[in-house]
């Protein structure tokens, strides 16, 4: 990969300061968030790429293998059904290791969307920036979903 100037990188920093909003028009990666998504730049890096937070509210995941036993205990950890049901998805991920590309089907838990909006317990939260720690993700993601929680609840009483 040719890295560009670092003129032309400060030019993208001037074009693009913290704060501005941008609309997603195209990005070649499997893990982009739909195209027409809109977010906040946070930053541009030294290869003049935008970071930016999307208002999707997309966060960052990890993809264990899981066994039948494994999944029951997930369904009751994570309330399934009452609080989240599980949806069917086919997933392409970069491994780790080689780099190869794959495609695989996979379960996520998603929580019911009729369901009010609620502030994580402390516990839950402690047990989520743990994770976040241990696979090097963003903690302000979490943070900030955490605070809007927070505040959604607020503004409904």
């Amino acid at each position: 990969m040719k890295f560009p100037s670092k003129d032309i990188v400060e030019k993208v920093r001037a074009e693009y300061p913290v704060g501005t909003r941008v609309e997603l028009v195209k990005m070649d990666d499997v893990q982009a968030p739909p195209v027409g998504t809109k977010g906040t730049v946070r930053g541009v890096d030294d290869t003049a790429s935008l970071l930016v937070d999307w208002d999707n509210g997309c966060v960052p995941v990890v993809i264990w293998e899981v066994t039948p036993s494994d999944e029951k205990a997930l369904d009751r950890y994570e309330g399934y059904p009452n609080f989240y049901y599980k949806k069917d998805i086919k997933l392409q991920y970069k491994g780790i290791r080689t780099g190869k590309r794959r495609t695989i089907n996979a379960f996520a838990y998603i929580m019911h969307e009729d369901r009010p909006i609620g502030v994580p317990s402390i516990y839950y939260m402690k047990t989520c920036l743990d994770g976040y720690d241990t696979f090097y993700f963003d903690k302000q993601i979490l943070l900030t979903a955490y605070k809007n929680s927070m505040e959604m609840c607020e503004n409904e009483k």
